[in-house]
């Protein structure tokens, strides 16, 4: 196994302390579900999943199953019951996609989800321009039709989606640089960038955008220190992951295998990002760690094969291809 200098092993642990009773403040409540997906990640990509405890595992999935919202209420799942004591009923875009994601991991085969309450969910949160909001009210943006994309990929509810109309949204993202806003008009950013790319993928539609502006704008988010996400800013570990994975999923659909974008100074510029007591990853040598840092620095790693802590990720989903259902 190729890890060269990152330590797996004590971001796993910090990983588990986080699953296993760390992540229980109140102030939380709003992301629980994706911290739970990040710090999954974080052990699935470091190839320890099956080391977990089972009956912790057990603990997890039934705990997600619990934040199912019944399709009488509005379906798709929620982040957790409250959110700062106050009760949390309605299902949630991109707590969707991590609840799936994250049972996923957990080994799960997802018949427990009701596949018809999601499928109500995902039509109530489609916009007439076909993108799609995180709630019924709540905000919507390139990063819910991925959320999207990946719940009707997992659980093949296409039928559910006006895909074309969600295609149309999409395409029209790109901006003049070649990258991906958050809306059309929007200036290009390399996680809009790979939440468009992916959603693309998914939906069978990556011919529609001009690739080749989009490799260009993305291979230009390389510093000498790894990526950045747009001109004129600093590198960021977390960029690892949506430029990286971005470059390797274009790379895939030209036909070619293997495609490292940059050299190992991505792999030292994550290194030096690590809390060498602790474990976690931050987003630069300033800054404090934190799950989502550490979770998308070891996947985008991964999916540029700097290191093979684990088999492949699926590029479009962020979990093990083998793992993935369908």
């Amino acid at each position: 196994m190729q890890t060269g200098p990152i330590d797996f092993a004590k971001h796993v642990r910090l990983s588990e302390a986080i699953l296993f009773g760390a992540l229980s403040p109140q102030k939380y409540d709003p992301n629980r579900m994706v911290l739970l997906y990040f710090a999954l990640a974080t052990v699935s990509v470091a190839g320890k999943v099956t080391a977990l405890a089972e009956e912790k595992v057990r603990g997890i999935i039934e705990w997600i199953y619990a934040q199912q919202v019944p399709e009488a209420e509005g379906g798709g799942f929620r982040s957790t019951h409250t959110m700062g004591g106050v009760g949390l009923e309605e299902g949630h875009a991109t707590m969707t996609q991590c609840a799936l994601l994250s049972l996923i991991i957990c080994g799960d085969d997802l018949a427990r989800v009701d596949k018809k309450a999601v499928a109500t969910h995902l039509r109530k949160v489609q916009a007439e321009n076909g993108c799609f909001r995180s709630l019924s009210y709540g905000e919507s943006d390139v990063r819910m039709m991925y959320s999207a994309c990946v719940t009707c990929h997992l659980l093949d509810l296409w039928d559910s989606i006006d895909k074309e109309a969600a295609i149309q949204y999409l395409v029209s993202c790109q901006s003049y640089d070649g990258g991906f806003g958050w809306h059309p008009g929007s200036e290009g950013h390399g996680g809009n960038t790979f939440c468009c790319l992916a959603s693309l993928a998914l939906l069978g539609a990556l011919d529609r955008v001009d690739t080749a502006r989009a490799e260009k704008f993305l291979v230009m988010r390389a510093t000498a220190h790894g990526f950045n996400g747009r001109p004129n800013k600093d590198a960021d570990t977390c960029y690892t992951y949506w430029v990286g994975t971005s470059l390797a999923l274009l790379q895939r659909h030209k036909g070619a295998e293997g495609f490292v974008p940059v050299d190992a100074g991505l792999l030292g510029f994550v290194a030096e990002c690590q809390d060498a007591a602790k474990g976690g990853i931050a987003k630069d040598q300033a800054t404090g760690t934190d799950l989502l840092h550490t979770a998308l620095s070891l996947m985008g790693l991964r999916n540029l094969q700097l290191v093979d802590s684990c088999p492949p990720l699926d590029l479009r989903l962020g979990c093990l291809a083998e793992a993935v259902p369908v």
